[in-house]
């Protein structure tokens, strides 16, 4: 009698499956003052020191800085309407496209370049708007 070989006396052990660890990250607690939007879209420093205002000053920025900041979406129709540098108080950008767009292919290859620069643009400008709301606020006190 042959002897059996050890694959076919020990049936084949199913493979372990390890439960994988789920990493979360924990939610900023943040001020039910701040929208949540703003958490997105003010810089950490001014997010830091906002945070850390009393909540009338947080109220006053807030009020503020909406009356302040600018809309992405507003600013693709003044692309269109090739006003987007003025809305965005950059006059001598906007006198120098005026200039540009004197001929019809700087117009295009400029509005072009712009429509993928709006956001950036949008941002920067509101980054701005932030940090003088603030400075204007901490000086209310």
């Amino acid at each position: 009698m042959r002897k059996p070989r050890p694959h076919e006396t020990n049936p084949p052990k199913a493979p372990v499956v390890q439960q994988a660890e789920v990493y979360t990250t924990p939610v900023k607690q943040q001020s039910p003052d701040v929208p949540l939007y703003l958490e997105m879209e003010l810089a950490p420093h001014v997010m830091g020191e906002l945070l850390a205002m009393t909540s009338a000053q947080r109220y006053a920025f807030v009020a503020e800085y909406q009356r302040k900041r600018k809309d992405k979406g507003i600013e693709i129709l003044m692309v269109i309407l090739t006003v987007h540098y003025a809305w965005l108080n950059r006059w001598g950008w906007q006198v120098l496209f005026w200039l540009a767009t004197a001929t019809c292919c700087g117009y295009f290859i400029w509005v072009f370049i712009d429509c993928f620069r709006v956001g950036d643009m949008v941002d920067d400008y509101n980054r701005d708007r932030a940090a003088e709301v603030m400075v204007y606020v901490r000086g209310m006190k």
